[in-house]
């Protein structure tokens, strides 16, 4: 029988397999493990040319007694990318740091691409989660990491590794909707993500300038906006993100002035929303462009109308007043557009010092509303789109067909 096997082997359909006397194909490049162990050398001699820096590299590790699986070395000649055969050779691999080759001393370290892409990176963590809450949830994972080494998420970030990158991407396709605590978790891909951002040290980075916007984070899933009008009294609006219905976890608290924001900020550090701390920070903004042919009024009487407002402006193109959304209140303040810049100023220059239906106002140029980006919550605020143009002549220093008294000091 093991006869038999033996000729089967060699025959097909009853005859001998001829030999092949075509050139044998080359090999077909090998697969690179993603789990494997690899070195950045940098630093090369890129006078020399590539195969004998190749070749300079391959020599150098074998005689240090590593075994080398592949030396991928890039097109500028300035580093490579070393796969060894196990993590004691890439242990050896990094004692060579400073280490001459072809007269000049390479650096060497842990390339942490492969170790990245069978790692998910979670955000919006509570606090005081544990690891042994993010492995309730993610049962697949073989670690957990906080940043900095720390025993829990104080930045509501950490890290979750995979035994390979397959099992990664499974998981974060499947757990894009996951709770901890009542709060809704972000989880993304690290592998591909670490390569496009530079890291900035913490000691580096700058606090955002006091301005009119808090920034609150922390929060449980059933704070609302009565629960944080209670804490913060002179906001003048309060957003709180969702995502698929449920709140994120964070909100922006809006003041009339920066004044009151800073005082807001002062009196809120340390405090509790229903059992946790939260943060108060100042958000972050982009600085805002002046529109040169745009006048904000501030302080308007709420039965003013856009009609009044036209009337009172002389030239105005056109007139519109901000008025709440659900209930179509005037919020006390609209926008005036012009023809051009210079009609712009001296209409302002001349309305430094007025009253409209009894109320006195400040006018100012407007300045377009940016995005405003505080740490890791999606960018929120927009512009208020203008409205149709009041259709009546403006005329000052009389009363306007709508009843509304303007009156200029």
């Amino acid at each position: 029988n093991k006869v038999k096997m033996i000729l089967n082997s060699f025959l097909v359909k009853g005859k001998r397999k001829a030999q092949s006397t075509a050139t044998t194909s080359p090999s077909k490049k090998t697969k690179h493990n993603s789990d494997g162990f690899c070195v950045f050398v940098g630093n090369l001699n890129t006078s020399k040319k590539f195969v004998e820096l190749k070749d300079a590299l391959g020599n150098y590790l074998m005689a240090q007694s590593l075994l080398v699986q592949d030396i991928r070395l890039d097109r500028s000649k300035k580093h490579a990318h070393i796969d060894l055969a196990s993590e004691m050779d890439l242990t050896a691999a990094l004692k060579l740091n400073g280490e001459l080759v072809l007269d000049k001393p390479i650096k060497t370290v842990v390339f942490l691409a492969m170790k990245d892409a069978r790692c998910l990176f979670l955000k919006n963590l509570p606090f005081n989660a544990t690891k042994e809450d993010i492995m309730k949830i993610f049962k697949k994972a073989v670690d957990v990491r906080f940043p900095g080494g720390s025993a829990g998420p104080t930045k509501g970030i950490a890290f979750l590794e995979f035994k390979n990158r397959t099992i990664a991407r499974k998981v974060q396709k499947k757990k894009q909707v996951v709770e901890i605590q009542d709060r809704v978790l972000i989880v993304d891909f690290v592998g591909e993500a670490r390569s496009k951002v530079t890291k900035v040290n913490d000691k580096d980075k700058k606090e955002a300038p006091p301005n009119d916007t808090l920034f609150v984070s922390n929060l449980s899933h059933n704070i609302n906006k009565q629960k944080l009008k209670k804490l913060f009294q002179k906001a003048v609006s309060i957003n709180i993100p969702q995502i698929n219905g449920k709140p994120r976890g964070f909100a922006f608290i809006k003041f009339a002035t920066v004044a009151d924001a800073e005082k807001a900020f002062g009196s809120s550090q340390s405090i509790k929303l229903g059992k946790r701390e939260v943060r108060v920070l100042f958000c972050e903004t982009k600085e805002k462009p002046v529109l040169l042919n745009t006048l904000i009024v501030m302080g308007l009487a709420e039965k003013t109308s856009a009609e009044t407002l036209k009337n009172a402006f002389e030239g105005a193109l056109s007139t519109r007043i901000i008025t709440d959304k659900d209930t179509g209140v005037s919020k006390g303040y609209g926008f005036v557009d012009f023809e051009s810049e210079e009609k712009c100023k001296a209409v302002k220059d001349d309305m430094e010092d007025c009253e409209i239906d009894g109320s006195k106002v400040t006018v100012a140029f407007a300045k377009q509303k940016v995005e405003k980006s505080p740490p890791g919550a999606i960018k929120s605020l927009e512009v208020p789109a203008p409205a149709q143009p009041a259709d009546q002549k403006a005329v000052r220093g009389r009363r306007g067909s709508q009843g509304g008294n303007i009156r200029v000091q």
